[in-house]
């Protein structure tokens, strides 16, 4: 197996708190990757290989983060 690998969408502004909790909820690396127009960023979320999608994303429902769109490589 490998890592799982999330990029997901959402305003510069919500970039850096989203990067923090994707840390805080176990991601190995989380970073902004690109800006894709003035107010849309891409953060980029690296896991381990034994995570799967829907604990990702219950836990960041868990943190109050919701509706965020994001693709899965």
């Amino acid at each position: 197996m490998s890592n799982l690998t999330i990029t997901f969408t959402t305003t510069r502004i919500f970039a850096h708190d989203l990067v923090s909790e994707l840390l805080n909820i176990g991601a190995l690396s989380a970073e902004e990757t690109k800006q894709k127009g003035e107010d849309v960023a891409e953060v980029v979320a690296v896991f381990g290989e034994n995570v799967e999608v829907p604990d990702v994303i219950a836990a960041l429902a868990e943190s109050g983060i919701t509706n965020i769109p994001y693709v899965v490589s």
